[in-house]
């Protein structure tokens, strides 16, 4: 009963903070609402013991899109514009029209929890099955789901993710003169600006410091300190994630975006030629392939030994205990997960903020 009500609680104050999210006119203020949005939706996934999704919300929802969110406002100003009215008749005619849709299609859809339901008696009998543990030998059902069973479906979702980082680099992305080396040359040490050229007190207004110049945080003795003892350990981390996604909640994604996490806080604190010192633009570009390409590799070995494509059986030292082999290709696919999402998520941020 306390569980109930305490879950009961969080989804209130996830519904006023969608409401208040809708209602802010500063864009800042909105993002940040919609940081602590994630941060109560990952709360109620752990509730509700979907703990692979909860993780999955903080990293990418309460951390990095958040930190995504306000490099695009830098760009394009943290205050909604007015206008005349806010009612859009088509918009609403339309969410009117999906939501009718939906409604009549639940007329056929099974009662909630309901244990006769075709997803429980086929799908979920077989995923929970000793049959289905002995096959993959992971004590995390959201693992072999994903890495195994769907594992189409997840290589497409990681093509989709270098596809993203790969529309940064081509709509964001300045042609710099001369070499790829004078390129990082430059953006470490930057030449001085016309007077004319920049806004003096723009990056000190983002700070909230009219009129100041804009503080190094890198100096700041606190910063530094913090930011170079805890990156090592993220780091390590998001490695133990993405590795040991068959024994606790975790996997691919989330240990990329951790991984990437370290990068933007480095960027944030020290600045990004630092951050790029670490992971150059050059090694974040091919890293974003290289996972994709290692995920995709490993099927094509399968198929080379004479299976199915990201068959993972086949890749078991001991034909005769295949599970090894499943444990070896799911390590591997989320490997190349984990690089993707690494790479492609410092792609996106070093690309928005380069200016």
């Amino acid at each position: 009963m306390n569980e109930l009500a305490l879950l009961a609680g969080l989804l209130a104050l996830v519904v006023a903070t969608a409401v208040g999210t809708v209602q802010a006119r500063n864009l800042y203020a909105a993002t940040i609402l919609l940081g602590i949005y994630s941060l109560l939706m990952a709360l109620t996934w752990t509730l509700l013991h979907a703990v692979d999704v909860a993780f999955t919300e903080a990293s990418v929802g309460a951390g990095v899109s958040t930190i995504l969110l306000f490099a695009a406002l830098v760009r394009i100003g943290g205050r909604e514009t007015e206008n005349q009215s806010n009612l859009h008749l088509p918009a609403l005619l339309l969410v009117l029209l999906l939501g009718g849709l939906l409604a009549y299609g639940l007329e056929d859809a099974p009662a909630f929890g309901d244990p006769d339901a075709p997803v429980h008696r086929r799908a979920a009998a077989f995923y929970t099955s000793l049959e289905s543990y002995h096959l993959s030998h992971s004590k995390n059902l959201a693992t072999p789901v994903l890495a195994s069973y769907r594992g189409y479906d997840t290589l497409f979702e990681t093509a989709v993710i270098f596809t993203a980082g790969l529309a940064m680099i081509l709509l964001l992305r300045k042609e710099s003169a001369g070499s790829p080396a004078e390129a990082e040359e430059i953006a470490e040490d930057p030449p001085a600006a016309e007077p004319d050229a920049v806004d003096p007190g723009r990056s000190a207004r983002l700070l909230g410091r009219p009129g100041g110049a804009p503080r190094d945080l890198g100096r700041h003795p606190v910063l530094s300190k913090v930011c170079k003892t805890v990156v090592p350990f993220v780091v390590v981390f998001g490695l133990y994630v993405i590795t040991h996604g068959e024994l606790g909640p975790g996997g691919g994604f989330q240990g990329g975006v951790i991984i990437a996490a370290a990068f933007v806080l480095v960027a944030l604190v020290f600045g990004l030629p630092r951050a790029r010192q670490f992971l150059p633009r050059a090694w974040s570009d091919a890293l974003a392939g290289v996972g994709v390409l290692v995920y995709a590799g490993v099927g094509l070995t399968t198929m080379a030994l004479g299976g199915t494509y990201l068959e993972y059986a086949r890749l078991a030292l001991d034909p005769e205990h295949p599970a090894g082999g499943q444990t070896l290709g799911m390590t591997l696919v989320e490997m190349g997960v984990g690089v993707t999402v690494a790479a492609v998520m410092a792609t996106i941020f070093s690309e928005m903020v380069e200016d």
